[in-house]
């Protein structure tokens, strides 16, 4: 991919028009419990990060396997990242490392939130409990859904993604979880009249990314459903506990960019680990 082809970057709901724009999620552990539970997994817990302090993570979050990041788009952040894209010829030696990596593109607005919860949960399920009762779990659905598709070499080529994408946005059940979810605390307490669907489709300046490791736990793993596949960011240095100062050191860079404190201030991050 060209540096600043947005056509490759970026998957903008305007291509996909049969799909609505979603309410946007809060960044915020109770809301993405909420969605978990409604998803029909179990067997993890959020929490905010207050810190980006390595050692302040390690301390309180040593267990994460995940870290879901909120941060401003503005330009040059978004030109930042993609400069520090792998090489093509990296991503072409390393294409069959995304076998068994889950990865969905981002095909409407509002649907970042959840996007980033299921890359967190669905790459690391052995931290997870997935419900087996489908009427109960529309996650166990979903997945019992995608077993239909044809598997290749790469799980995460063009096709299977998009596929694997048009079958999350068709869910009803996750579609309903994420509406749920979206229901913040003020909504339900004044009986829907502060209502956050009058945010859907209107755009936030604010996107969902995460933080995960890869299958084999060696490599640092950014998935962002506005890119085509998984981003390779960093080596993981062979111990149980670096994960967390791998994925902190990533997450540093993004924030330097923001000199603005104000922005600074917008960035949130939440660390998903074992209950």
């Amino acid at each position: 991919m060209k540096e600043g082809n947005e056509e490759d970057l970026v998957a903008p709901s305007a291509r996909h028009p049969q799909y609505d724009p979603w309410i946007p999620l809060e960044c915020s552990p109770s809301v993405f419990a909420k969605l978990s539970a409604g998803l029909g997994a179990t067997g993890c817990k959020f929490e905010d990060v207050l810190s980006l302090d390595e050692d302040y993570v390690q301390s309180q979050c040593p267990s994460s396997f995940a870290f879901i990041l909120l941060y401003p788009t503005e330009p040059h952040v978004e030109a930042f990242r993609r400069q520090r894209r792998i090489p093509q010829q990296q991503e072409e030696d390393g294409v069959n490392k995304n076998k068994g990596v889950f990865f969905l593109r981002q095909l409407n607005g509002g649907a970042c939130g959840t996007i980033a919860v299921l890359h967190a949960l669905l790459n690391n399920r052995q931290h997870i409990k997935i419900h087996n009762n489908r009427l109960n779990s529309p996650l166990a659905e979903f997945l019992a859904s995608l077993e239909k598709l044809h598997s290749s070499d790469d799980d995460n080529d063009k096709d299977a993604v998009m596929k694997r994408s048009r079958f999350f946005l068709e869910s009803q059940g996750i579609a309903q979880a994420h509406f749920h979810a979206s229901r913040n605390e003020t909504e339900e307490a004044s009986g829907g009249k502060d209502d956050p669907s009058r945010f859907a489709g209107q755009r936030q300046g604010r996107h969902f990314i995460t933080f995960t490791p890869s299958v084999s736990g060696q490599c640092l793993l950014e998935l962002d459903g506005r890119w085509p596949k998984p981003i390779w960011r960093r080596p993981i240095p062979p111990n149980t506990t670096t994960f967390v100062a791998t994925a902190m050191k990533e997450i540093q860079l993004i924030v330097a960019t923001l000199e603005d404190p104000r922005l600074q201030l917008s960035v949130s991050v939440v660390a998903v680990m074992p209950d």
